[in-house]
């Protein structure tokens, strides 16, 4: 990639290189073919930072692939919620009934065919609004709960009112601004203002 300001505005370069030393980084999430080996997809984002990981760049790929399409990743994409938008777009993948019971659980109950275990049903708040809307009416799923994902609180809410039907399960954001200096009437009142502006963003 040139070393050009705009690139390294867009891509800047691993923080531990000096000014001017090294070249912008991107991060690329491919979708191959394996009867051809071509390049059907591709998403490409910064090294670092929010979404910009591998999964979340394939979730921007999910909807050029087709029903009856069989996808083959390896065990860093065997998330519920990725497996989840595969079934419901009719997306085949042929993962072990070992492997789907360890990664998965979905309360026993049936998702297109496969039996899924929810262990860790927390997902951060996606760029995309309503990103999770099939997942969220799917009659099998009783709630999809999100994470605060490190943002602060006024942006968490204000992302979490853009995911309808979402709930959240805020650790970081709830306690933001509370510190042992307060007094106990400051402290619970700050409490109980959190705590009212999550449940509002909730019930969307």
């Amino acid at each position: 990639m040139p070393d050009t300001p705009k690139n390294q505005a867009a891509f800047p370069h691993h923080p531990a290189q000096a000014p001017g030393v090294g070249f912008p980084i991107a991060r690329a999430c491919a979708v191959l073919s394996l009867a051809t080996a071509c390049v059907c997809d591709l998403a490409i984002g910064p090294y670092e930072g929010k979404e910009t990981g591998e999964c979340a760049l394939l979730r921007n790929l999910l909807d050029g692939f087709d029903p009856g399409d069989v996808v083959v990743f390896d065990r860093y994409y065997c998330s519920y919620m990725l497996l989840a938008l595969l079934a419901l777009r009719g997306v085949e993948h042929p993962l072990s009934r070992q492997l789907l019971q360890q990664e998965l659980d979905l309360f026993g109950k049936e998702l297109n065919g496969f039996q899924f275990a929810l262990s860790r049903p927390y997902y951060t708040l996606p760029e995309q609004d309503n990103f999770y809307a099939d997942c969220v009416k799917h009659p099998n799923v009783l709630k999809v709960v999100a994470l605060s994902g490190g943002y602060t609180r006024e942006e968490a809410n204000a992302r979490l009112k853009r995911q309808n039907g979402m709930v959240a399960s805020f650790s970081r954001a709830l306690v933001e601004g509370l510190t042992a200096q307060l007094s106990d009437e400051d402290f619970n009142a700050r409490l109980d203002a959190s705590i009212e502006s999550i449940c509002e963003a909730s019930n969307t």
